[in-house]
């Protein structure tokens, strides 16, 4: 008699973990769906707002439009990578932040310039904290595009306590400023809101007879 109770937990318990499994599974198709169908609709406003620039003139308008559509189409690649991977939870970040810096590579004021560089660590994030992330680059990256010169290199690497982010080109630099505050632009206004997100601080490197500017973003590693 207590051999066959046994025997019937033990499938009982086996039942209720064969559903487990499956109602996570499910959850999880149904999660990437989501994603799937998010990226799918940001994709298409990004589309419209650069059709909505090419219309434009040249001047502030169009570039707005185009900076526009560059950010909607940075959160959209977050929910591409998220619906090819099986762990919705976790992203790595090598592979997601060399497709964010290919994606700039074609942008007509980085024709010419050479590839960007990018030198990842081997390192995984929780989703939450790669959106940010990937914004913060294709913030610092269009920016170099745009106002710097040379090659742009683009490094994350792991510190002591956390991670660092580092971009950087080959133009003038920026001297006399070390701490970006938001009346440098509204691009500078997402950066600090987003460095803000991930706890941590944003400091530009300008060092003496050096060439161009390091963008050092400097944030902890999760609690």
């Amino acid at each position: 008699e207590l051999g066959l109770s046994a025997r019937r937990l033990v499938a009982r318990l086996s039942r209720v973990i064969v559903e487990k499994n499956q109602a996570l599974l499910q959850a999880t198709l149904l999660a990437q769906e989501v994603d799937h169908r998010v990226m799918n609709s940001l994709q298409l406003v990004s589309g419209l707002l650069s059709m909505h620039s090419r219309s434009q003139p040249d001047g502030d308008a169009k570039d707005q439009l185009q900076q526009a559509a560059g950010r909607v189409s940075a959160i959209a690649r977050v929910h591409q990578h998220i619906y090819l991977t099986e762990d919705i939870r976790q992203t790595k970040c090598q592979n997601y932040l060399q497709r964010v810096c290919s994606d700039l590579s074609p942008i007509p004021e980085a024709v010419g310039r050479g590839p960007i560089l990018v030198s990842v660590d081997d390192v995984t994030l929780p989703t939450v904290r790669i959106v940010a992330l990937g914004l913060i680059v294709n913030e610092l990256v269009t920016n170099a595009i745009k106002y710097g010169q040379g090659s742009i290199s683009v490094d994350f690497a792991v510190t002591g306590n956390g991670y660092a982010l580092t971009v950087g080109d080959e133009g003038a630099g920026l001297p006399g400023i070390q701490s970006p505050q938001p009346e440098h632009g509204f691009g500078m206004t997402v950066i600090l809101a987003l460095v803000k997100q991930l706890k941590g601080s944003l400091n530009v490197v300008s060092k003496p007879n050096a060439i161009g500017a390091r963008f050092v973003v400097i944030f902890p590693a999760e609690e």
